[in-house]
């Protein structure tokens, strides 16, 4: 009860009520196998306000879109970024088993699309911002709603529609990006 008033939720009929009361509590069970002490995950889960959706709700809503490449002779393969570049020399000190970059202040917070498909958006302004933080030691808030409302069809993405972070990316080069406080998100 106490999550169908944080999260302002009410259903049409029991049949419903009692759909959405498994899906809850399949993710309450999820999370309670992530948080043991003995989990073998990384990271900390919790209840939000997709936790009474179903793998399917979620999918159709906010998963990712199989869409058209609008480009050209272009496959959605990023690889042909990195041609002719030198990723790492010979010099540099040896690479550690892992990195925690949220430590090290060079992840923005966890953010919610709601429901709009534009992960591809917040995909490609996190991997941006963290890429910046990591070379200049500055973390910055790009704009996700410029990418939603700037890289559209002519780029190939389709705002809450779905799109692809490659094309964000090419977007970026181009024009580069507003701060999130200059540019909010609005999530259509």
């Amino acid at each position: 009860m106490e999550y169908l008033v944080r999260y302002n939720k009410s259903y049409g009929t029991k049949m419903e009520f009692d759909s959405h009361m498994i899906n809850f509590l399949d993710m309450d069970d999820y999370i309670q196998k992530v948080n043991a002490e003995d989990s073998p995950y990384t990271h900390k889960a919790g209840h939000n306000q997709f936790s009474d959706w179903s793998p399917q709700q979620f999918q159709k809503i906010l998963g990712a879109k199989q869409t058209e490449n609008s480009r050209e002779g272009d496959n959605g393969d990023d690889s042909r970024m990195f041609e002719g570049r030198k990723l790492c020399s010979e010099d540099e000190e040896e690479i550690p088993d892992s990195i925690d970059w949220k430590e090290r202040g060079m992840l923005t917070e966890v953010q919610d699309q709601g429901y709009c498909g534009s992960c591809w958006a917040f995909v490609a302004s996190g991997t941006m911002e963290s890429a910046h933080a990591i070379a200049t030691k500055k973390l910055r808030k790009l704009s996700n709603q410029q990418l939603m409302d700037c890289c559209n069809e002519y780029w190939g993405n389709w705002g809450c529609q779905g799109g692809w972070q490659y094309y964000a990316w090419y977007y970026a080069q181009y024009y580069g990006l507003e701060d999130e406080e200059g540019y909010p998100y609005r999530g259509y």
